[in-house]
């Protein structure tokens, strides 16, 4: 897979002062005195790791060529033999003590010429020495040797032994740590190394058991039933049997304190199912030993989201609202309940070399039940995850009968790349252009213009590095609003040619039309992208953003609530222009309401203290305006009457005058 350095990618650093390093565990990777050694070819990788596997010993030549090459003749054996220790000699050359030597007759590696990191894990899985536990921990990386397969017989006999005895290698680690996370108090690590644990195998039922334990001592007993409930279905997927009498006694034990502890008071309002099949797509869970993956399980949860929410007989919840379940162990009822929706959809993907494998099950929350629907596994090469997001996507209409007619297969996902390193720079970009500022938009320009070039038809990454463009055109002073508004275009043009039916061709055209002041043109390019992607929220609630500045004040009303009912848990900037559309047709007690339920969730955020303030001033509540004033000098000491300017295009010019004098007169200057 491409690497995508994101912070969390912190790079390990032995203690061991030896110049050459190797990293066995996960993809291979060497290095001398921190410069990369470059090694492409992997039958040359294997031939290193065999040799520091054999500890010393030499190993005959003879051996080596049959055990890497033995589809060729003896003499072209040993020759490839030859020429794979020449390029390693050479690989290998700035290391102050050769790692290989040879003779005639066979080859040996040098122990002592390189710090190894799964000896250091061997070593440690025979210690109990918590910190050198706990640093062998930070090693567990992947599979022995990760993505290295020759086709050979006898060296993959050899290499699936390798990865069986690192596995129980593993385990036996990461259970020392959390027997003594938990011995010490440390509920937070023992659940870290407990979920390491099930990536590596998820039947072992103590371990859930042990999970199912903590989540209760942290109160966290619905945390606790799910894991109760992802161990059943382990068990009934994989060896067709149930949960142990002890696993199952704890998990009454758990309900029974729940029930005993649940309060009586009433809970927040639960949102009306709609007239129409309803569900949520969940955060995907990240079963890949190396934490980098979260990344593709996100990026698979996101386009399915995506490809849902073009069908027009179906309700989906917004990627936003979903993604405030990461990270959170919940059970399908609970979010079906809280969300509003009838059908979850959850998983997990696991990523290993290059191979994938996906889990994705339906449930069906009718009735409080929770029962599954559909469900399925996929496994196969990295590239076929497309293959496996769409047929997740169809196995759903299905499931929910939702007929799809012809060309909607095609329409789904129309301008989608296949290109699995242009889809994770897409992925990356796409969630930082997300953050919405000007620094994010320009590193995600970086990452998305990296995809187009991998895959120059790619739709998504045209769209939002115009809707970027387009962002900096309205609302940064900083920076010159027609070339950012020229650059909107010119990928305006370029996605019209590629994809003329995609959505994101009519949202973009739509923002550039209201920079423009064409709103008439903005209004019906935003009305068809709303209507190709019905249940997108960020469609919606553009359409309503729109309809707001050209003074279609109702509609823009009625729009931005069904953005909001799409996107129940993070809705802050629909509730923002929701009460700015309030605020003009004079429902002034529904738009300072809004006023305060955006500033909870958006303490620092300089407009919407500004438009909090207009109306203070316009109720005639002079000081606390001029404290909403106050507060924005704090934190934001740049924004000003400029910004007002700039980014609110009212059709209706005095509306914005109206904004700019109520501002003044509160003192923003």
């Amino acid at each position: 897979m491409t690497s995508i350095r994101t912070p969390q990618n912190r790079q390990l650093r032995p203690v061991d002062a030896r110049p050459l390093r190797l990293r066995l565990l996960g993809p291979f990777a060497a290095e001398i005195d921190g410069a990369p050694v470059m090694l492409t070819a992997k039958r040359a990788k294997a031939l290193v790791a065999y040799l520091v596997r054999r500890g010393g010993t030499e190993t005959a030549r003879n051996l080596l060529a049959g055990l890497l090459w033995g589809e060729r003749g003896e003499d072209q054996a040993r020759a490839s033999l030859r020429q794979t220790l020449s390029e390693l000699r050479a690989a290998f050359a700035a290391s102050p003590l050769q790692p290989i030597t040879s003779t005639s007759e066979g080859v040996a590696w040098t122990p002592e010429s390189a710090w190894v990191d799964c000896q250091v894990v061997e070593e440690a899985a025979k210690s109990g020495d918590h910190e050198r536990l706990a640093s062998a921990a930070d090693l567990l990386r992947g599979e022995f040797m990760e993505g290295i397969s020759t086709g050979e017989p006898g060296f993959e006999q050899w290499l699936s032994g390798e990865r069986e005895y690192f596995r129980r290698n593993a385990a036996i680690i990461l259970a020392k740590l959390m027997d003594h996370a938990e011995r010490t108090g440390d509920l937070s690590g023992a659940l870290s190394h407990g979920q390491r644990l099930l990536s590596l195998d998820p039947l072992q039922e103590h371990v859930h058991r042990s999970l199912m334990r903590i989540y209760a001592a942290q109160d966290r007993s619905d945390a606790a039933l799910a894991q109760y409930e992802r161990l059943k279905r382990e068990l009934s997927e994989n060896l067709n049997v149930s949960p142990d009498s002890a696993t199952d006694a704890l998990a009454r034990t758990i309900r029974a304190a729940r029930r005993e502890a649940s309060p009586t008071a009433p809970g927040p309002a639960v949102p009306a199912l709609p007239d129409k099949p309803s569900i949520a797509v969940l955060p995907f869970q990240n079963l890949s030993p190396d934490p980098r993956h979260e990344f593709f399980a996100d990026g698979m949860t996101e386009d399915i989201i995506g490809a849902l929410s073009h069908l027009s007989e179906l309700f989906v919840i917004s990627r936003s609202s979903s993604f405030a379940y990461k990270g959170r162990a919940v059970r399908g009822i609970d979010a079906a309940r809280e969300l509003g929706v009838r059908y979850i959809l959850d998983g997990s993907v696991r990523v290993a070399g290059e191979r994938v494998r996906v889990s994705a099950q339906l449930l069906d929350t009718q009735g409080g039940t929770g029962n599954t629907a559909w469900s399925e596994r996929f496994e196969g090469d990295l590239a076929d995850i497309f293959a496996v997001q769409d047929h997740i996507t169809h196995a759903i209409a299905l499931a929910l009968q939702i007929k799809l007619a012809h060309g909607d297969s095609a329409r789904l996902w129309d301008g989608r790349t296949t290109n699995l390193a242009a889809w994770e720079k897409l992925v990356v970009g796409r969630s930082v252009f997300q953050r919405y500022s000007t620094a994010d938009n320009s590193i995600a320009r970086v990452l998305l213009s990296e995809a187009l070039e991998l895959d120059p038809t790619c739709a998504a990454a045209m769209t939002y590095i115009g809707i970027s463009h387009y962002w900096d055109a309205r609302f940064s002073v900083s920076l010159d609003q027609q070339k950012s508004l020229a650059l909107a275009e010119e990928h305006l043009a370029r996605l019209t040619a590629a994809h003329p039916a995609s959505p994101g061709r009519h949202l973009l055209r739509g923002m550039i039309g209201l920079v423009k002041g064409e709103y008439e043109d903005a209004i019906a390019s935003m009305a068809r992208a709303a209507e190709l992607a019905p249940s997108d929220a960020f469609s919606v609630g553009l359409q309503g953003l729109i309809n707001l500045y050209a003074d279609e004040l109702q509609t823009a009303e009625r729009l931005l609530q069904t953005a909001m009912r799409l996107n129940p848990v993070r809705p802050a900037w629909s509730i923002y222009y929701l009460m700015i559309a309030q605020f003009w047709l004079g429902h002034l007690g529904e738009a300072r309401a809004g006023s305060e339920a955006y500033g909870r969730l958006e303490p620092e955020e300089p407009y919407g203290h500004a438009y909090r303030a207009a109306m203070l001033e316009q109720s005639g509540d002079q000081q606390g305006a001029i404290a909403c004033i106050r507060r924005i000098n704090d934190t934001s000491p740049a924004f000003g009457l400029a910004n007002i300017r700039s980014s609110e295009l009212y059709r209706d010019l005095a509306k914005r005058e109206h904004l700019q004098q109520l501002l003044a007169k509160a003192g923003l200057t």
